[in-house]
């Protein structure tokens, strides 16, 4: 079974944890087990219901990380157990055609007090086969390129990933979304380098564009689906990026998803009127392009990578020091798409390149 990379900060995860199970006292000499059916769920692309069996004597608790790019309206139950069982999955259509939606389900018990975990991968993206060896481990991950040919990147925590694929090209400087895949034999940790195999193309999310005029002088005509900032939350990658999951409606219409998601823009305005003598304040605006009238009745969730570096310069010189928090401003209406309707929301996060 693959396995998630955690020693290179798989950061901006969600994570749902739902009960504590303590050591169960079992008869002795009688083996504590936990089987699952199945390692991986094959989610369907119109999305639906799933179901995996559980074989075991013992009470058992599911962990779900549905990290970076999360499965839509994913829900788990039941999310806790005694003995066999069998656990519910459904969830919504898949949004993200380029960024494959995935997550992954934590099963743990204890035995002779040690806590025991195993793990099943619901995935939209079909098995490869030849990679379903053991030892494969398998991760994403947003990394800065620091090479464009052959594409190199750096984590925000100072690994190195070179893909074994040296077709790929990449922007020095921009941030990418990476899935891999690596074994051991290609992690050297002294080096902090780790050669992988990529499951897709990395994805650019840097490019957007921040404003200094008043936010009145800059288009905004939508509102977010919601912020979900206590699931997934934005970053500062280093002192001069910073990585929003941006959370907002699609239309619920035939058309290609890529051509939906073009419609879509998005950017932040530097907010005199926000800052304080240690707050750099921002505001976060959505715009749609609509040739015609659309109906928008489902979300989706896109991670937009913005260069700050000319706000915290900006904000130095008004203040005469860098800023040691960072506030967001944004509109958000949780009911439908309409602007008029949303209600402001803020979110702060800590600054700390000094």
């Amino acid at each position: 079974m693959r396995k998630g990379l955690s020693c290179i900060g798989l950061w901006l995860c969600l994570l749902l944890i739902i009960g504590c199970s303590n050591s169960d006292s079992q008869p002795e000499n009688v083996e504590v087990y936990l089987e699952a059916n199945t390692d991986r769920v094959l989610l369907k692309e119109e999305g639906g219901t799933a179901y995996i069996n559980i074989a075991s004597n013992t009470r058992w608790t599911i962990l779900v990380e549905n990290d970076e790019i999360p499965v839509i309206d994913l829900d788990i139950t039941p999310l806790a157990g005694d003995g066999d069982g069998a656990i519910k999955i459904t969830y919504g259509r898949e949004i993200n055609k380029v960024q494959c939606e995935h997550a992954t389900l934590i099963f743990y018990y204890y035995s002779e007090g040690k806590r025991v975990s195993k793990e099943v991968i619901l995935t939209r993206q079909e098995n490869d086969g030849n990679k379903d060896e053991e030892g494969w481990k398998t991760f994403t991950t947003f990394a800065k390129a620091t090479n464009s040919f052959p594409a190199t990147f750096k984590t925000m925590d100072g690994y190195k990933l070179i893909p074994t694929a040296i077709s790929i090209f990449s922007t020095p400087g921009d941030v990418y979304y990476i899935a891999g895949q690596y074994k051991d034999s290609m992690f050297d940790i002294e080096k902090k380098e780790i050669h992988l195999e990529l499951l897709s193309e990395p994805v650019c999310i840097s490019g957007l564009s921040i404003g200094f005029e008043s936010v009145d002088a800059y288009p905004s005509n939508a509102p977010f689906h919601s912020s979900n900032y206590n699931e997934v939350k934005p970053v500062l990658f280093d002192e001069h990026t910073i990585i929003i999951p941006m959370f907002f409606w699609v239309a619920s219409t035939t058309d290609a998803i890529q051509e939906e998601l073009k419609r879509h823009s998005f950017m932040l305005v530097y907010d005199s009127n926000g800052n304080s003598d240690s707050n750099l304040g921002v505001c976060l605006l959505h715009n749609v392009s609509d040739d015609e009238y659309r109906i928008r009745t489902l979300y989706t969730v896109q991670y937009c990578a913005f260069d700050i570096a000319s706000a915290i310069s900006r904000f130095e010189s008004e203040k005469g020091n860098k800023p040691s928090r960072m506030t967001i401003e944004y509109k958000v209406n949780s009911l439908s798409d309409r602007l008029e309707d949303a209600r402001i929301e803020k979110y702060t996060l800590d600054y700390k390149f000094q």
